[in-house]
C-alpha cells in the first residue's frame, strides 16, 4: 500500500531536482520540495517520511546553492518549511491512525453486540426455510431500533419483528430490552396473547426505569408483530401491536394478510392477554411470507413516492427466501436513489414439504 505514495514522492523529488538544475538560476523550485515528504507521510511510517524529508532538505540546499542564494535567508526558510510541514503531516497521520484504531475497535464491539443481541436466524427449521437481513441507516452502526428474533417451540416457531420509536442509543436500549424479554418468555408462554401481555408489562417496567434519568421515556414505544407457525399444517397465528401485516406471496398472488385488528404498540398497550386479538392465515407448501419494518414500506424516491413493496415482491422469481429479501433490498436502494435514511429489517419464511421422518433404527 505504501509503495504507491513513496514512488510518487521519489519521482516528484527527482523531477523537481532535475528541473531545478536545468532552469535559469533566477527560477527557484526549492520551495516545491515540501511535497515529497508530505506525500510519503500519507502512507509510510515516520522513519521513511523523515528520510524523504532529509533528502528533500538536501536537494533544496543544493538548488539554493546553484541558484546563488546560499548566503541569503531563503535556504533556511526552505529547510524550515520542509521540516515544519513534514512534522505537521506526521502528527496529523498519527491522530488519524489513532482514530482509525478506535473506530475499528468500536466496530468490532458493535459486531459482537449485534451477533449476541440480533442473532442470525437459522436457515432452516423443519419444513421452513428462513432468510433475514438487517441494514442500519447509520454507516458505522450495526444495530439500530429495528429488531427480530425467532424461538423454536415443540410444534413450530415463534417470531417477533419490531420497530422502536426513535433512533440512536435509546432505540438500541429499547430493542435490547424487548429481545431479552421475548427470548425469555416465548418458549414458556401458553399462546401469543399471553406472550404479548408479558412483553407489554416488561416494556412498561423498562420505560419506567429509563424514565428515572430520561425525560423522553414516556414518549417511547415499540411496534411489534408476533407470529406462531406450526410445522405440521402450516397455520400461522399473528398478534399485531401497531406493526405492518405480513406479506403473503403465493403461486398466483401477492398481498398483505387480512388482519381483524391492530393492538396499540408495546408501551401503550394492555397487560391483559384477553385484549389481544389473534389472526390466522395459512402458509401453503411453496408459499412465502415476508415481515418487514417501516424502512421498507416508507422508503421514498426523490419525488416523494413510497416504495411499492407488493408490486416488487410480485416480480420475485420465487427461487427462495434469501433471493426475495435480496431482491427487495436492492429494489429499495434503487427506489431511493441514495443511502437508506431509515433502518431496514426483513424476515422471509418459505414453507417446503415436510421432510420425511427418519426410518427406525
Amino acid at each position: 500500500m505504501r509503495d504507491g505514495p513513496l514512488g510518487v514522492a521519489v519521482v516528484l523529488l527527482v523531477v523537481i531536482l532535475v528541473l531545478g538544475l536545468l532552469l535559469r538560476p533566477d527560477q527557484h523550485l526549492a520551495s516545491l520540495l515540501v511535497a515529497p515528504p508530505t506525500i510519503t507521510a500519507a502512507a509510510c511510517g515516520i522513519r521513511l517520511t523523515a528520510l524523504v524529508a532529509a533528502v528533500s532538505c538536501g536537494a533544496a540546499i543544493l538548488l539554493d546553492v546553484l541558484d546563488g542564494i546560499w548566503y541569503t535567508a531563503i535556504p533556511a526558510i526552505h529547510v524550515i518549511a520542509i521540516l515544519f510541514v513534514t512534522a505537521f503531516v506526521i502528527a496529523l497521520r498519527g491522530v488519524r491512525e489513532r482514530n482509525l484504531r478506535e473506530l475499528i475497535e468500536v466496530r468490532a464491539v458493535s459486531d459482537a453486540v449485534q451477533r449476541v443481541l440480533l442473532r442470525p436466524l437459522p436457515r432452516r427449521m423443519g419444513p421452513l426455510r428462513i432468510a433475514s437481513v438487517y441494514h442500519s441507516s447509520q454507516p458505522w452502526a450495526r444495530m439500530g431500533g429495528d429488531l427480530y428474533a425467532v424461538v423454536r417451540t415443540p410444534t413450530g416457531l415463534r417470531f417477533v419483528i419490531g420497530d422502536v420509536r426513535g433512533k440512536g442509543l435509546p432505540a438500541v436500549d429499547d430493542a435490547v430490552s424487548l429481545l431479552g424479554g421475548f427470548r425469555e418468555a416465548a418458549p414458556r408462554a401458553a399462546d401469543l396473547p399471553e406472550l404479548a401481555a408479558y412483553l407489554e408489562e416488561s416494556m412498561e417496567t423498562h420505560f419506567a426505569d429509563v424514565g428515572e434519568t430520561d425525560d423522553t421515556a414516556g414518549e417511547r414505544f415499540v411496534t411489534a408483530l408476533f407470529l406462531e407457525i406450526s410445522f405440521d399444517i402450516g397455520t400461522v397465528k399473528a398478534v399485531n401491536c401497531g406493526h405492518y401485516p405480513p406479506l403473503l406471496i403465493g403461486r398466483t398472488m401477492t398481498g398483505s394478510t387480512h388482519q381483524r385488528s391492530h393492538s396499540p404498540p408495546l408501551g401503550l398497550n394492555s397487560r391483559n392477554s384477553a385484549d389481544y386479538v389473534v389472526d390466522h392465515f395459512r402458509l401453503g407448501v411453496g408459499e412465502t411470507f415476508l415481515v418487514y419494518t417501516d424502512g421498507v414500506i416508507e422508503a421514498r424516491d426523490p419525488a416523494g413516492n413510497f416504495f411499492d413493496l407488493t408490486g416488487q415482491a410480485g416480480q420475485w422469481a420465487g427461487q427462495g427466501p434469501e433471493h426475495l429479501i435480496g431482491h427487495i433490498l436492492d429494489s429499495v436502494r434503487r427506489h431511493t436513489g441514495g443511502p437508506l435514511m431509515d433502518d431496514v429489517a426483513m424476515v422471509a419464511v418459505r414453507r417446503d414439504a415436510m421432510p420425511p421422518a427418519a426410518p427406525p433404527a
